[in-house]
């Protein structure tokens, strides 16, 4: 997987334009929300000409790193539990997709674990730059920290408190100005309170169908947090804090994970010695485990990997579609134009189209946007799941149908 694209999630391709753009001096245009500026950043130099593969080596670097140093923020487990950890740990699609693919996500989480152990081992110096990294790597690690390191649990509150540190607050200023710098760079997913709860409702739909049966697992590691309240306030407030997170946004499985590792260390003693290797089986076949309304159960490759894959070949194949016709079309927007010299964008960064061509690509356009482009002689192709009945008077391509759709597109070029 570390050869296939930058990333099963679509953010991945955005990033790679925006440190393209960096690179060509275009100057910085976070990728979504407040963006991630100090991966970002790096990502300059891990992608050089946009190719991929430097990038995911160095995640996949990071994930072996971070699976080794993991049991160290757990002492309470014996040998044979750290290892059925970091395998449990492996095996999640979660981790996968992070370790294999040119985001953020595997650099926060390995810095986030090393802020805990420096917090744990006292050591101030490391403490303060790993906090710093980790929150301009990824923005959730500062309320995570902040609420998990409270000053006043003296008995985690490793440095002397008469001495007043500024630096934590410093670090809290400085986001703050970023993001006010970086406030409205990128569209919010939704403009009122009906919108919200749709895009909220759509998010928790999204993410059951997206773990499948592995969603009964994931809540089943939720429950093994409330088992810290007393044995450990740290690992408790931390874990809490994750989860509070991810129900405000439920935007990837992702947001949940330092919670479903937390949750795991506590589980995985409390099953009988002999059963222990069934937690990391049991997570390896839930991933190849698919269900839905027509087939019912089946065993498949985990979408991590098949839609990493198609991506790629999708990506691939965008670049050569020539439509004789200015055609849009409405799905992949995200990772399709990741090329500022042959890509441009409009409509705050919702309208994409390949320069010297009749491809567009599109994302969250209203139904009047929409209209006006066909009364304006656009050729619309919505794409839709196997499952879904779109009645609209814009064309609909399939899933299954788009890679050779793109196909037929690059051949009527020739």
């Amino acid at each position: 997987m570390a050869q296939l694209g930058f990333g099963e999630d679509t953010d991945a391709w955005l990033m790679a334009q925006t440190a393209r753009k960096i690179s060509l001096g275009l100057g910085y245009d976070p990728a979504r929300s407040f963006g991630n500026p100090l991966y970002e950043h790096l990502l300059v130099f891990l992608q050089p000409q946009l190719n991929w593969k430097c990038s995911n080596l160095v995640n996949l670097f990071v994930g072996v790193v971070f699976v080794w140093r993991l049991p160290l923020l757990f002492p309470f487990l014996s040998i044979r539990q750290s290892l059925i950890l970091r395998l449990s740990v492996m095996a999640m699609p979660i981790f996968i997709e992070a370790a294999t693919s040119s985001m953020e996500y595997m650099q926060a989480w390995w810095l986030l674990l090393e802020a805990l152990l420096s917090w744990n081992a006292k050591r101030l110096g490391a403490f303060l730059c790993f906090c710093t990294l980790a929150c301009f790597t990824r923005l959730e690690c500062l309320p995570l920290l902040f609420f998990t390191l409270r000053p006043h649990q003296t008995e985690y509150y490793p440095f002397n408190q008469k001495k007043r540190f500024p630096l934590p607050l410093l670090l809290l200023m400085a986001w703050g100005g970023y993001m006010a710098w970086a406030w409205g760079q990128n569209p919010p997913p939704f403009t009122d309170l009906l919108g919200g709860l749709r895009f909220y409702g759509g998010r928790v739909w999204f993410l059951t169908g997206q773990a499948g049966i592995l969603t009964l697992v994931y809540i089943w590691l939720f429950t093994g947090t409330w088992q810290l309240k007393t044995s450990n306030p740290l690992l408790y407030r931390l874990g809490l804090a994750n989860l509070l997170l991810f129900c405000v946004f439920p935007f990837e499985w992702a947001y949940a994970f330092p919670a479903l590792v937390i949750g795991l260390s506590v589980l995985i003693p409390s099953v009988t010695t002999r059963l222990n290797w069934l937690v990391p089986a049991g997570i390896l076949a839930g991933s190849f485990l698919c269900w839905n309304m027509k087939t019912k159960f089946t065993f498949q490759l985990p979408p991590t990997l098949t839609r990493r894959t198609e991506m790629t070949q999708q990506y691939e194949l965008a670049q050569q579609t020539h439509p004789q016709k200015p055609t849009i079309l409405l799905y992949g927007a995200t990772w399709f134009p990741t090329n500022p010299e042959t890509w441009e964008k409009s409509m705050h960064n919702r309208l994409f189209h390949r320069k010297q061509s009749f491809f567009f690509v599109a994302e969250k356009l209203s139904s009047s946007e929409t209209d006006s482009l066909l009364r304006s002689g656009f050729e619309v192709y919505a794409v839709v799941s196997d499952d879904v009945l779109w009645k609209s008077s814009r064309k609909t391509i399939r899933q299954s149908q788009l890679t050779s759709w793109l196909r037929e597109g690059a051949h009527e070029s020739d």
